[in-house]
């Protein structure tokens, strides 16, 4: 038995009660198919005289109320939701920005629905056979990607080989898809036929189907490039695709021990542009090498540069002894 308080309390939550439970898709669709069938039997009563059409107009309103709250209240809240978004944006940083850049910023933020999560970005230093003022350059760039929206997508991995000029080589060694537990969407190209750029200079990987709200390391795609430069010089890698948290490591080989090396953007966010280091003898591999990583976003035209020159061999300081 209730006390008398209680069942005041309960009785003031029942109306709220209803309104959750009639609220649900289940029970719209309940109702709606019941007065249906409802205003059907009515309009074939002669019992009812002249109540018959005001019952019956009734159930036809109620079966009209049950198909929006199935049909038309979705899109509602989903507009509403993007409405919503873009107010928000408006309002957080949107008004302070110029109307170009405002623009672009409200398209990344409202339109973006495929993002790459923990980028990779493998640098190798070579020497290069019989030529003592150029290096081999190897990149093994590999992400993780996601689909972070409510709608399945289709997803295409697109690549270029960059070369800073036109004389020098550059190509993709390879492409390749390692999806968990889905043998069917794992893949490596590294045949020439494979890698052969299309009319508009990209290589296309294959075509993997990227279910909602996917999993952050079910798909992990990547390419490898190689390139030849001189000392100093420097390879870069292009953001096609919104890119959150980079890391960057540079592995050199020990004929090249006197290279520094340095990354822009700098994660220290210092004005310094001679802010180059010197790759560490790793414990576990014992080779030189040295990471950075980059804790930001990356919007698309973006890029990662890594430079490299001989290091500075400063003369000792002569110190006046009195």
């Amino acid at each position: 038995m209730y006390t008398f308080p209680e069942l005041r309390t309960k009785l003031k939550r029942l109306p709220k009660n209803l309104q959750r439970l009639f609220a649900t898709d289940p029970v719209a669709a309940a109702v709606g198919i019941g007065f249906l069938m409802a205003g059907v039997y009515i309009r074939h009563l002669n019992k009812l005289g002249s109540f018959k059409d005001g019952l019956g107009a009734m159930c036809d309103a109620l079966v009209i109320a049950a198909i929006l709250k199935l049909t038309v209240d979705p899109v509602l809240k989903r507009e509403l939701a993007k409405d919503a978004a873009k107010d928000v944006f408006l309002y957080a940083f949107g008004y302070s920005l110029p109307p170009k850049l405002r623009e672009f910023v409200n398209d990344l933020v409202l339109e973006t629905k495929i993002v790459r999560r923990q980028c990779h970005l493998k640098w190798h230093i070579a020497p290069k056979s019989g030529d003592p003022t150029r290096v081999e350059v190897y990149l093994d760039a590999s992400f993780f990607i996601m689909n972070f929206s409510g709608s399945d997508l289709p997803y295409q991995h697109r690549v270029f080989s960059w070369k800073e000029n036109s004389e020098d080589v550059g190509c993709v060694k390879a492409l390749f898809c390692e999806a968990k537990g889905s043998n069917h969407s794992t893949y490596r190209k590294e045949k020439p036929d494979e890698l052969t750029p299309g009319l508009d200079g990209f290589i296309l990987g294959d075509k993997i189907h990227l279910a909602a709200h996917t999993e952050e390391d079910q798909f992990r795609i990547g390419a490898v490039y190689y390139a030849e430069a001189e000392h100093p010089g420097l390879d870069q890698f292009t953001i096609v695709e919104p890119t959150m948290e980079i890391d960057v490591t540079v592995t050199v080989d020990d004929e090249l021990s006197d290279l520094v090396f340095s990354v822009v953007p700098d994660p220290t966010e210092k004005k310094d542009s001679e802010n180059y280091v010197y790759p560490e003898r790793q414990k576990s591999s014992n080779k030189l090498e040295y990471t950075w990583s980059l804790k930001r976003v990356f919007v698309p035209n973006e890029r990662v540069l890594i430079r490299w020159k001989k290091r500075e061999i400063k003369p000792p300081a002569f110190v006046t002894i009195p």
